[in-house]
């Protein structure tokens, strides 16, 4: 998206601030030598209440070390969907895939689960971090080096309507500090779809959902996390967190205001060729 953005990943602070705020730099927004961690968090939150099994944390190797870094979300056995701005730098280019791994079926970022490498990094070709077009396109397919086994959240076949309540979830920071402590349990909160109109300051495009209501939201390292639609007894994934919907350079507050998230539904045909083509 255009400068006037900013993502959250969870921990490209300072140079995330642009990434994270819209959550620009996007959420895990990136930079020419490849992205930071995710910084948005969800704030306002609680514990996660049941299992969430395709919600997983998308983890960055820094230094040797790896963190929390974005969310991510099982579609197929071998592949997840996140934040294409959590996964490319700035030409785009996407990152290199040995940096990155997931950690899936736990509750907590840290412990728990299952680790699992990613060999493939595979951004929407529309995406692009100064695009002035008219499409977002802040999605990516990661494909995995084993096969997961756990039970997959549908991608929705429809945006949903305004009104509509969305579950968000994530590792996030749970206040509004860049380089808060990340919570070691999943986040969950439920906000609504509201009007495009109110994420126009964020540059709000087409295929973008615009989520608002309630005390706090996505925050730094939510970046790349799911946005769910519960459709009788089922969850379905709807979104996927990308950055703020109101202008970053007009200051905090960074997190809990209105956020756009990319439309999953709008991009299921690509994700799922993606998936398709191994």
């Amino acid at each position: 998206m255009g400068g006037s953005t900013r993502r959250l990943t969870a921990g490209m602070l300072g140079v995330l601030l642009c990434s994270a705020v819209g959550l620009a730099p996007p959420v895990g927004a990136a930079v020419a030598s490849g992205p930071e961690p995710v910084v948005p968090l969800i704030i306002g939150g609680e514990d996660a209440t049941q299992p969430y099994p395709p919600i997983a944390s998308l983890q960055l190797d820094r230094e040797g070390t790896f963190g929390h870094h974005c969310g991510a979300v099982l579609i197929h056995p071998r592949h997840v969907v996140t934040a294409a701005h959590c996964v490319t730098d700035e030409v785009p280019a996407p990152v290199d895939p040995a940096t990155l791994r997931i950690r899936i079926g736990s509750a907590e970022h840290a412990a728990g689960g299952r680790i699992v490498a990613v060999t493939k990094v595979v951004p929407h070709p529309a995406w692009d971090w100064n695009t002035g077009d008219d499409l977002g396109a802040d999605v990516a397919v990661l494909r995995l080096a084993a096969p997961v086994w756990l039970p997959r959240y549908p991608i929705a076949g429809r945006s949903p309507a305004v009104g509509a309540t969305i579950r968000e979830l994530g590792w996030g920071s749970t206040t509004p500090d860049f380089g808060g402590p990340l919570p070691e349990r999943l986040q969950q909160l439920d906000r609504w779809v509201v009007p495009p109109e109110e994420c126009a300051g964020g540059r709000i495009t087409v295929g973008e959902i615009c989520v608002h209501g309630a005390p706090g939201g996505a925050c730094f390292g939510d970046s790349g996390g799911p946005g769910l639609l519960r459709i009788g007894r089922v969850w379905t994934v709807v979104g996927g967190t990308s950055r703020l919907g109101r202008d970053w350079q007009l200051g905090p507050p960074y997190c809990g205001v209105q956020m756009i998230y990319t439309d999953l539904t709008y991009h299921r045909p690509w994700i799922r060729s993606v998936a398709r083509a191994r």
